[in-house]
């Protein structure tokens, strides 16, 4: 079916009257489209926060399987927040350890979306995530590699 839209003020590559699809370069002007590289709408400090952020939860579930691993090999006994410990105690490794995490990591994005209206939640999120990194995942690391 051919349109009744007469295309005379653009240039035609072959004997057709109508643009085709390889005249398209030619009729968008692409530097005036309203499209943004990413890395220029979020500003760096935001980044940062992203990056905290990902890093915590990923640090929550790293800590959750070396804990899960350390109390298989080392028994509940080993496990140092008290917290963690009754739970595993009373529901068992997997379930408590699970439980824990999946209440830090709902504890964390609780959090996050309370960044805008809380201005150290941010700042606060970027150190726990530097505090797990040494005081849980290295600790855990050496302690199941053998190291201590």
């Amino acid at each position: 079916m051919k349109s009744n839209l007469k295309f005379s003020n653009f240039p035609a590559t072959d004997i057709c009257s109508e643009p085709t699809i390889l005249d398209f370069p030619r009729l968008v002007n692409f530097e005036d489209l309203p499209i943004k590289n990413a890395s220029e709408e979020v500003a760096p400090t935001a980044m940062r926060s992203i990056i905290a952020l990902g890093s915590l939860i990923l640090f929550q579930v790293l800590d959750g399987i070396f804990t899960y691993t350390g109390t298989l090999i080392h028994g509940h006994e080993i496990e140092g927040n008290p917290l963690v410990y009754q739970l595993i105690e009373y529901v068992g490794a997997f379930l408590g350890i699970s439980i824990a995490k999946l209440f830090a990591i709902a504890a964390i994005i609780f959090l996050w979306k309370l960044r805008k209206k809380v201005t150290w939640v941010p700042k606060s999120i970027e150190f726990i995530s530097i505090y797990y990194l040494v005081f849980a995942i290295v600790p855990w690391t050496l302690v199941l590699t053998g190291v201590i």
